[in-house]
């Protein structure tokens, strides 16, 4: 990727970051070096530097930026495109992304508005970013138009931002979510005393820097891990007097984003169970976040989720229970989250302050008590609530089950009495309904909704608005989590299938019809989406698509298309887009329908005509899109006139489209450039010189002003540039500087100094001065400047990192140690590489014996290479003594690493549950590698995924066809992916890509084909 052309797509950024790291980083800033600067796990920076994720924390990523812009100022790698590792322009790149992903806001908005809320805007900002040239207020469409400010409404500081709002101190933490603590003997008042939870700090200062601006904060735990309480002390410390309205759904959110907030001191959107806006009709948006996020008036959004409903929402396409295809990604609203995580087991310091509080509280000494179950976990009931749902009364224990399989196949949150009543019986073994008699429903119902130790139920009624009356009952949040992943791999009896049928309407019945065509359940699926009247049609066109019936799909699908429904003409475009050559004919025809009401349909059909070498074609259809306005045929028919030699036409389209369009702007620019003529260069330096005055910090602009003056030795204005803030003319004129001979470094030192004291200074810290110094290398005065720094601002991780590694390289050893000895954990980084280099283990294993971790890392590597494998474990043993998540985790690793399965499987069946990915497929893999088959099938029967891919591989190998059909039908996708590959091959699937499954496990062959 040239300079000149840099892409401003943030996941190829990413991309071409990651590939910069892989080819000259690797051993300098490895994933887990970088993964300890961010806070974040080894994958989230794999999966960030290849383009998989998008970072949500920007500060976390940019800490990624700096480590590796540390790494390459100590290595001396150059790269070819300085902004990769220039965190203002990740910034910004981050803006342009979470702005993208928010969308449907109208362009201008957006940008002014999610700048205000990542960065914090000015007024002038705000104001030039609504249409009207003033803060946007509009008017509610929804029912709750009481929202609505009326015209000249200007709300004063006692007026409440909204119907239902009321100060944080005088909500009762009950209605916000938070659940009351089970009861013991002298339980001093209804909530337990609060016990600080480490995570706390980082929750409160993320509170306090959301403040002034606004902003999203998102914990994520599993249920009864204490989130909403912990969110409820954080908010009453933090942001007293404010107002709180926790909003009923989406709708409720969009008419108060329409309304516009303007009553001080501030408000607390309250969303505790995100998931249920996320997937609610309508569902939650990210553009009504967006223009809620306003600093003048600051909205500090909190919301929870479950992990994993947090992967659901984040990759929809990566799940078995991932929504169905169309609907709005959930992940843009995550984007605009600072997340929190909340552990549901407690830390020992965390354990010591539980310890304390017990003595004033005897829920808390009584919670302390069960080994079963964490502490906040205890103290909510969990323990109870499960003992109530396993065992007792088998009517009410079927109504329980009923539930869990209803939330699990994507039914609403309130279920029907009609389909607790329809769906119970096919959970009753015989011996129990032969035994029922006419009170049974009565019995279980009772049972199921009684209150347990006073705190809650596992199924809980919701009135309806006739006194007395009961429109559904809630699942507890635990068992709708817990059981869940017990009955993961269940068979859903005939009877649930029927009753969802029967009682759910419109979307909700294609949810539940995914469900079914997830299990290969092709029947019962279409039957869903045919229930599901006009919302299913779109669903049962792709399901005859999933089944191979490819002329049936089409003939469904082009009514749908013709009828202007975008879903159905993403559909078929996507569709037409791929094929071989012979069909191309066909699919120009079908595209050439929509090309003038349909802009994709339009870019799909030149493809398709540039494809077939019909490039004048092509080129007319783009440019009667790039005449509709469609600025990406522009950019394509930009470049199809280049590629057919007609540059001149391609630069008069630029001129006369590329107005505010930052990538036309620069493809103009790189045109005029590379026409090579005077005239062409003097155009393309007045463009760019005219946009960089109007926005200085457009550094693709940047790039382009710096790459012009040093392609024409223009130093004087390089210089210039430099000193107004350039970091790209900094590091550019330290590169010419340096490829220049010189006979006296003294003078060569002066002049960097009289050079860098004329600079505008950087706001974010003397990189550009020690980047400098770096290339010169100019050693001593670059940890002159990071010292100052350090002595004046404070330090960070990656001023640390610089400043022990200047030390190493001017030969300050002994100062070195001192940072080391006084606990700075890069010096005691940078010591225990330089001993580890230079063969000193006498004194690595010394400071390891003393607690010192990078020794301990050094060592350890020392070890293994030497085959001292029982001294490294036993070292690291120590280590976890002394801190038992540190010293499991790479505990785990070694013994991993050298096949020590039989400590490793001790080790893992300590671990708390549910494990992580890593440790759950590694304890999987184990069991199976050991031959431990009735463990891995009890793991699996727990609703363990990692251990279900293990049995369905182990399945497969031993043709055991039957059992996968009925895991498939039970819920595994491991099955369900295995099966489809299968198909081709046994002749017992032989049409089960077609046909699909019945609940019985057998493939649904029609009558003519059955044997």
């Amino acid at each position: 990727m040239g300079e000149r052309e840099r892409a401003r797509d943030f996941t190829d950024r990413a991309r071409a970051l990651g590939a910069f790291h892989t080819e000259h980083l690797g051993a300098a800033a490895p994933y887990r070096s970088l993964a300890r600067h961010a806070d974040v796990s080894p994958s989230t920076v794999i999966d960030w530097l290849r383009g998989r994720r998008f970072p949500q924390d920007l500060g976390k990523f940019r800490a990624v930026v700096r480590a590796l812009r540390a790494a390459a100022l100590k290595t001396g790698a150059v790269c070819a495109d300085p902004g990769l590792l220039d965190e203002t322009e990740w910034a910004d790149a981050h803006r342009t992304e979470a702005t993208r992903r928010a969308g449907e806001v109208g362009e201008a908005v957006v940008r002014a508005q999610a700048r205000a809320l990542i960065a914090g805007g000015s007024a002038a900002d705000r104001t030039a970013g609504s249409p009207t040239g003033s803060p946007a207020t509009g008017s509610a469409s929804t029912g709750s138009a009481e929202l609505v400010p009326a015209p000249g409404h200007r709300a004063v500081p006692g007026c409440a931002p909204a119907p239902g709002a009321r100060r944080v101190e005088e909500w009762n933490p009950r209605l916000l979510g938070v659940k009351p603590a089970t009861g013991a003997p002298g339980s001093p008042g209804e909530l337990p005393l609060y016990i600080p939870r480490d995570h706390d700090r980082e929750l409160r200062r993320t509170l306090r820097e959301m403040k002034g601006t606004g902003g999203v904060l998102l914990l994520v735990g599993e249920p009864s891990s204490g989130k909403s309480r912990s969110a409820h002390e954080a908010v009453r410390a933090e942001l007293p007097g404010w107002w709180l309205l926790r909003p009923r759904d989406a709708a409720e959110l969009e008419a108060l984003a329409l309304a516009g907030v303007r009553s001080g001191p501030g408000l607390v959107l309250w969303l505790d169970d995100l998931d249920r806006h996320l997937s609610g009709r309508p569902p939650l948006r990210a553009p009504a976040l967006v223009r809620l996020l306003d600093p003048s008036a600051p909205v500090v959004v909190v919301g929870s989720l479950w992990p994993d409903q947090y992967d659901r929402h984040l990759n929809p396409d990566e799940t078995d229970g991932r929504p169905p295809a169309g609907e709005p990604p959930a992940r843009d609203v995550l984007a605009l989250a600072v997340t929190v995580d909340v552990p549901g087991e407690f830390s020992d310091s965390e354990r010591e302050r539980a310890l304390e509080m017990a003595e004033r509280d005897p829920r808390i000494a009584a919670a302390m008590r069960v080994r079963d179950f964490g502490v906040v976990q205890t103290l909510a009931g969990a323990p109870l609530l499960e003992r109530r749902w396993r065992s007792g009364n088998p009517y009410g224990r079927a109504l329980v089950d009923a539930a869990i399989d209803a939330r699990r196949l994507g039914a609403p949150e309130l279920v029907t009495p009609g389909f607790l009543r329809a769906a119970a019986p096919g959970y009753v073994d015989s011996a129990h309904w032969a035994r029922a008699d006419d009170r049974w429903w009565e019995t279980g119902l009772r049972y199921a909704t009684e209150t347990v130790d006073g705190t809650t139920a596992a199924l809980s009624p919701r009135a309806g608005d006739a006194p007395g009356s009961v429109v559904g009952y809630a699942l507890a949040d635990h068992l709708t989590h817990v059981g869940s992943r017990v009955r993961s791999f269940e068979d859903v009896p005939g009877t649930t299938w029927r009753a969802l049928l029967a009682t759910l309407t419109g979307e909700d019945l294609v949810r539940v019809g995914w469900s079914a065509q997830w299990r290969l359940l092709y029947e019962l699926a279409d039957a869903f989406y045919a229930a599901a009247g006009p919302e299913g049609l779109l669903h049962r066109a792709r399901l005859l698509r999933t089944r191979g019936r490819t002329e049936e799909y089409l003939a469904a699908l082009e009514p749908l298309a013709d009828a202007g429904r975008e879903e159905a003409l993403d559909e078929l475009v996507s569709y037409l887009a791929w094929g071989g050559e012979a069909l191309r004919g066909a699919r120009i025809a079908v595209l050439a329908r929509y090309a003038d009401s349909y802009a994709p349909a339009a870019r799909r059909l030149a493809q398709q005509l540039s494809a077939a070498g019909r490039h004048a074609e092509a080129i007319e259809v783009w440019a009667r899109a790039a005449g509709r306005g469609d600025a990406q045929a522009v950019k394509d028919l930009t470049k199809a006139l280049e590629g057919a030699g007609r540059a001149a036409e391609a630069v008069a389209l630029l001129r006369e489209r590329a107005g505010g369009d930052d990538d036309l702007r620069g493809t103009l620019v790189r045109m005029l450039l590379a026409d090579d003529t005077a005239r062409g260069a003097a155009e393309a330096e007045r463009l760019l010189r005219a946009r960089h005055a109007e926005d200085p910090d457009d550094h693709v602009c940047e790039h382009q002003l710096v790459g012009l003056f040093d392609s024409a030795d223009r130093v004087a204005e390089l210089e210039e540039i430099a000193r107004n803030g350039s970091s790209i003319a900094r590091q550019r004129l330290a590169r010419r500087w340096a490829e220049r001979p010189s006979s006296a470094p003294g003078d060569d030192a002066e002049r960097a100094r009289e050079f860098l004291r004329s600079w505008k200074p950087s706001p974010d810290g003397p990189w550009d001065e020690l980047g400098f110094y770096h290339t010169l290398g100019l050693l001593d005065e670059a940890l002159v400047v990071a010292l100052e720094f350090e002595r004046d601002r404070g330090g960070n991780d990656d001023l640390d990192t610089l400043i022990a590694e200047a030390l190493l390289d001017v030969g300050r050893w002994e100062d070195l140690l001192g940072r080391a000895d006084a606990g700075n954990r890069r010096a005691q980084s940078a010591v225990a590489r330089n001993l580890a280099e230079r063969g000193r283990f006498a004194e690595l294993e010394s400071r390891a014996v003393d607690g010192d971790l990078a020794a301990v890392h050094r060592f350890s590597d020392h070890l293994e290479q030497t085959g001292r494998v029982a001294e490294a474990v036993g070292l690291w043993r120590r280590v976890e003594a002394a801190d038992r998540s540190e010293g499991r985790y790479w505990l785990i690793r070694i013994l991993e690493r050298h096949g020590r399965d039989t400590e490793l499987l001790a080790l893992l069946a300590e671990l708390p549950r549910p494990l992580g990915k890593h440790n759950g497929r590694l304890l999987s893999h184990l069991l199976e590698k050991g031959g431990h088959f009735a463990e891995l099938a009890d793991l699996a029967a727990s609703g363990d995924k990692y251990a279900d891919v293990e049995l369905v591989n182990r399945l497969a190998k031993g043709g055991r066809v039957r059992e996968l059909c009925r895991r498939a039908v039970g819920g595994s996708g491991a099955a369900t992916r295995i099966l489809l590959q299968l198909a081709t091959e046994s002749p017992e699937l032989r049409h089960l890509a077609e046909y699909g499954l019945r609940p019985d496990a057998s493939v649904a062959l029609p009558a003519p084909l059955r044997d």
